[in-house]
């Protein structure tokens, strides 16, 4: 592999503010692969999973030629939530329990660790993380990071994001190359209520970029000194789903920067993974070489159109 993904797979039932309820569909770090593999064909993930996970993903794998180098099977079930959306967007979620088959808990269980990331570095030029805050694993991947000089993307976890662990999220950046945090994470994270403020207190962080989402406006890349707003894309066909999109979006940014882009076009990428992501229930079922072309013509599209200065917030 080139491109990791690494953190669990999480079946999902998703329960819409509209009253859709739809079961069994692929979620969690499904979608960091659906960001890497759109982009890359050398792409796939590390995680723990049950052997039960053909079930739901066996299917995708097989049509997108995934390699399964990554994966230790653990257990019986592979891990299965309920995720309910509240009507400004944000979602309530917690694992299925009293159910025949997923009666506990087993998240934590099959979260990988360090040492799965080590058994098949080599060769590895970017990890997506998505990780909340754990010293020993942190310290580790930073370790493999010296030797094996790849890049690193963290995608925070929501529940990290209060003001009593800033330093610590400060503390972890020292193994990080790419942050990702939206805007209800950075408000509650640094106790501030506008983007202006949330913009500049990410420009204080040393990372080398940043993704700042803001949901269905867009996002910005940050860079230093510098921003960017680059505007989410308009379609006019139904949105399906949008769970995934910060995932998957986060997972492309990480692509396009490993393979030489630029911050406008980290973002212009991150954003059109996102627009094919929500046209269907979990993550983009055949990701064909002729989708990438189309992305690639859109993105090189949007980019010759888009001004190099910095960007003004988006209103």
């Amino acid at each position: 592999m080139k491109y990791a993904a690494v953190g669990n797979f999480i079946t999902n039932r998703l329960q819409f503010v509209d009253g859709r309820v739809v079961n069994d569909v692929m979620g969690g770090t499904a979608y960091g692969i659906e960001g890497l593999r759109l982009w890359h064909d050398d792409s796939s993930i590390i995680c723990g999973a049950g052997t039960d996970m053909d079930k739901h993903y066996g299917a995708w794998f097989e049509k997108n030629h995934l390699s399964r180098e990554g994966i230790r099977l653990l257990t019986d079930h592979t891990t299965y939530n309920y995720v309910q959306y509240r009507p400004d967007g944000t979602y309530y979620e917690n694992s299925i329990v009293g159910t025949k088959v997923y009666g506990w808990n087993n998240f934590g269980y099959l979260t990988p660790t360090a040492a799965d990331v080590e058994r098949v570095c080599g060769g590895i030029v970017g990890l997506n993380i998505c990780r909340g805050l754990d010293h020993f694993f942190w310290s580790e991947i930073g370790k493999l990071k010296n030797s094996h000089c790849f890049k690193v993307m963290w995608e925070i976890g929501t529940s990290c994001c209060v003001p009593e662990n800033l330093e610590r999220i400060l503390d972890t950046l020292q193994y990080v190359d790419y942050f990702s945090i939206n805007l209800p994470e950075t408000k509650s994270l640094f106790g501030v209520e506008t983007e202006e403020e949330c913009l500049a207190k990410l420009k204080e962080l040393d990372v080398e970029f940043t993704l700042f989402r803001v949901g269905e406006k867009g996002l910005y890349s940050i860079a230093g000194d510098q921003h960017w707003f680059v505007p989410c894309l308009r379609w006019d066909g139904d949105i399906v789903d949008p769970t995934g999109c910060g995932n998957s979006s986060t997972a492309t940014a990480l692509v396009a920067l490993c393979e030489g882009e630029d911050p406008i076009m980290a973002g212009i990428m991150a954003n059109i993974t996102a627009h094919y992501n929500v046209r269907q229930y979990g993550p983009v079922f055949d990701m064909s070489h002729e989708l990438r072309d189309e992305m690639t013509a859109l993105a090189k599209k949007l980019r010759a159109e888009y001004p190099d200065q910095p960007a003004p917030l988006c209103q």
